[in-house]
């Protein structure tokens, strides 16, 4: 399935339709997959736990755009990407510690 998500991306994005490669990535592959496992075990208190937390790991995320908006005019693409990721890495850690320290 990822692989298909993947091969539609690189299609989409050389198309008028370029801004469903922007959506695409956010198809749930790895959250079906996630859901599946852990409706498995029969939790379902670690699968509602689990839905809540994946609604806060959407801040990291959105902070990885948000530098790649601002900044993919202004520097180097590559050092675009970098700073991208580092805030990426810095908001999912400190989501994770949040939700470890707080567990809403």
């Amino acid at each position: 399935m990822g692989a298909s998500v993947s091969g539609l991306i690189s299609i989409l994005s050389r198309t008028h339709y370029f801004l469903l490669s922007g959506l695409l990535p956010f198809f749930p592959t790895f959250v079906l997959i996630a859901h599946m496992s852990l409706y498995d075990t029969g939790d379902i208190e670690k699968a509602k736990s689990t839905s809540l937390f994946m609604i806060f790991a959407m801040i990291p995320i959105l902070g990885y755009n948000f530098v790649i908006y601002k900044l993919i005019d202004r520097i180097p693409f590559i050092w675009c990407i970098v700073l991208g990721l580092a805030v990426w890495f810095i908001l999912a850690y400190i989501v994770y510690m949040a939700w470890l320290k707080y567990s809403i």
